[in-house]
C-alpha cells in the first residue's frame, strides 16, 4: 500500500488570484457523486457551487461511457438505494434513454443500458432545477489550509486563476484532490505493493449486426453467458471463446496482453451500437500525470487491435467503425483517505450495520487483478455476502483527518483496498454523494464542524429525503 503521506498543502507562494465571493457548500467534481452532492446541499438551502473539470457533469458515466449501472438489490428485489440516483435514471427512461429493470440470470440488472450523451442534459436539468451554480473547464490548483479549515481553493479556468471559499466543501474528484491536497493522509493501492486496479479506457463501435453476432456467440456454446453481455477474462468469464481468442493471438491479430479482460454490451436503445469495458491498463497509477497520459496513448493503441479482431473474429462486426474513445480513463482505484472510521473487507462480507449509515451496500469486493495472471485478492467462496444481506457505510467514512469543514464523496472516502472494490460501484457512490451533500448543508448552515456533526442526524436526514427504501 503505497502511503500518500500527511502532505502540507503547497500553498505558502500562492497567489489565490480573484475572489468570487463565498458559498455555503463548494463541490469539486461533477461526477457520479458530485452532481448528487451538489443538487443534496442546494435542495437543503445551501448556496452551492459545483466546479468540474470538462464541460459536462456524470464523471466516469457521461465521460468514461461506465454502464450499465451496477445493481444494488437485496434478492427479494428491494433497492438499497433510491434517492437522488433513482431521480435520475427515472427522468433517463421517461425520455427512452435507459432501459428498465429487468430480471436476469444473476438476478435483478438495473438498467442494462443508457445513453451517455442524454445523460449530461438530464444532469444539466437537474443541478439548474436545484438553483446549483456550475463552473465548467475549471481545474484545482490548490487547497489553502488555516488553522485545520480549508479557507480557500485556487482553481484555474478561462478566467485566470481564482479564489472559491466556502464554509464546507465536498470532494467528489474520485481520487481525493482536494483532500489530498489539503493535507489530508492517504492511502493508495492493496497493502503488498501499492498497486491499483487496471483502469479501463472504453470505447464504442457502430454498424455491429447484432443479430447476427449474438446467434454466433450462442454457437460457440455461450448459451450460459446473459447476452447482451459478454465477458471474457484469461481463465474465466466466457471460455467458450478462449480457443479463438489464442487463435488471434497466434495469429499476430491482437496481443495477449490485450485480449486478458474483453468485456462488451450490447446497446439496446442505439440499434447497431456495441460499447466495450477494455483494454484493461495495469500497473498505471492514475495520480501520476505522466502515467495517466502513457495510459491513454497505449489504451488508444490497444483499441485498434480489438477492432481489428472483432472484423475478423466476430460474426457480425465485419463492417463495424469507431463511434468514439472515452475522453477519460474508468479508474477502479487510486487515493483514498484516512478519515474517522474506515470500511474494511470484514464489515463488508459480514453485512456490518452502522446507526449513522449514510448508505447501503450489496455488491461484493470486485478486484481487478493488478498484475496478470494473480486472479482475485480475495477467495471466490468468501467474495460474497449472505444471501438476502447488505452492509451499511457509515458517515465517519466520509470524514477526514485532520480538515473540519471537507467531507468525501466516491470511491475515494475511507476504506480498505478490498472494501473500496465494493464500494465503487455509481449507486453506492449516488448515496454517498447525497450523504455528504446533505451532511455538508448542514454543517454551513448549522455552524458545525464535519467531525463534530452526529452521524445519525445525517443518516435520518436521509431516510426522510428517500434515499433508503
Amino acid at each position: 500500500m503505497k502511503e500518500e503521506g500527511n502532505r502540507v498543502a503547497q500553498t505558502e507562494s500562492l497567489q489565490a488570484g480573484k475572489s468570487l465571493g463565498k458559498w455555503d457548500v463548494i463541490v469539486v467534481g461533477g461526477g457520479t457523486a458530485g452532481v448528487c452532492a451538489a443538487i443534496a446541499s442546494a435542495r437543503h438551502g445551501a448556496r452551492t457551487l459545483l466546479v468540474e473539470q470538462f464541460g459536462f457533469l456524470g464523471g466516469t458515466q457521461a465521460g468514461a461511457l461506465v454502464g450499465p449501472v451496477a445493481p444494488n438489490y437485496l434478492a427479494d428485489g428491494t433497492p438499497l438505494t433510491l434517492g437522488i440516483g433513482q431521480e435520475i435514471w427515472d427522468r433517463m427512461a421517461a425520455l427512452g434513454a435507459a432501459g428498465k429493470r429487468r430480471e436476469g440470470r444473476y438476478g435483478p440488472r438495473e438498467w442494462p443500458w443508457f445513453d451517455h450523451e442524454m445523460l449530461k442534459c438530464v444532469l444539466d436539468d437537474m443541478v439548474t432545477e436545484a438553483g446549483v451554480e456550475v463552473l465548467f473547464h475549471t481545474w484545482l490548483s490548490a487547497a489553502e489550509v488555516k488553522a485545520g479549515r480549508i479557507d480557500h481553493l485556487a482553481v484555474e479556468n478561462k478566467s485566470g486563476r481564482l479564489a472559491l471559499q466556502a464554509e464546507c466543501y465536498v470532494d467528489a474528484t474520485g481520487d481525493a484532490d482536494v483532500a489530498y491536497r489539503a493535507g489530508v493522509p492517504c492511502e493508495s493501492g492493496r497493502p503488498s505493493d501499492g498497486l491499483n486496479q487496471p483502469a479501463s479506457l472504453r470505447f464504442t463501435l457502430g454498424n455491429v449486426d447484432w443479430e447476427r453476432a449474438a446467434r454466433f456467440l450462442r454457437e460457440q456454446g455461450l448459451t450460459h453467458v446473459e447476452l447482451p453481455t459478454v465477458s471474457y477474462a484469461e481463465g474465466g468469464g466466457a471460455k467458450e471463446l478462449e480457443s479463438l481468442i489464442k487463435k488471434a493471438i497466434a495469429d499476430g491479430c491482437v496481443s495477449a496482453e490485450t485480449m486478458r479482460y474483453f468485456q462488451f454490451f450490447a446497446l439496446d436503445g442505439r440499434p447497431g451500437e456495441v460499447t466495450f469495458n477494455c483494454p484493461e491498463l495495469r500497473l498505471k497509477d492514475p495520480c501520476d500525470a505522466f502515467e495517466l497520459s502513457r495510459a491513454l496513448v497505449e489504451g488508444r493503441r490497444r483499441i485498434r487491435e480489438l477492432i481489428r479482431f472483432c472484423r475478423k473474429y466476430l460474426v457480425g462486426f465485419e463492417n463495424c467503425y469507431l463511434v468514439s474513445i472515452a475522453p477519460m480513463l474508468g479508474v477502479r482505484s487510486s487515493r483514498r483517505i484516512r478519515g474517522r472510521v474506515t470500511l474494511t473487507a470484514e464489515d463488508v462480507l459480514s453485512g456490518r450495520k452502522f446507526p449513522d449509515a449514510v448508505a447501503r451496500n450489496n455488491w461484493p469486493p470486485d478486484i481487478h487483478s493488478p498484475r496478470e495472471g494473480e486472479g482475485l485478492v480475495l477467495e471466490e467462496k468468501k467474495m460474497k455476502l449472505a444471501p438476502g444481506d447488505y452492509c451499511d457505510i457509515p458517515y465517519g467514512c466520509l470524514v477526514p483527518e485532520g480538515v473540519t469543514n471537507l467531507l468525501v464523496a466516491g470511491r475515494c472516502i475511507s476504506a480498505t483496498f478490498e472494501a473500496q472494490a465494493a464500494i465503487r460501484i455509481s449507486r453506492v457512490c449516488q448515496a454517498l454523494g447525497q450523504a455528504a451533500g446533505t451532511a455538508a448543508a448542514l454543517c454551513a448552515i448549522g455552524g458545525y464542524r464535519t467531525d463534530e456533526l452526529d452521524g445519525r442526524i445525517v443518516h435520518e436526514t436521509l431516510a426522510r429525503d428517500g434515499l433508503f427504501a
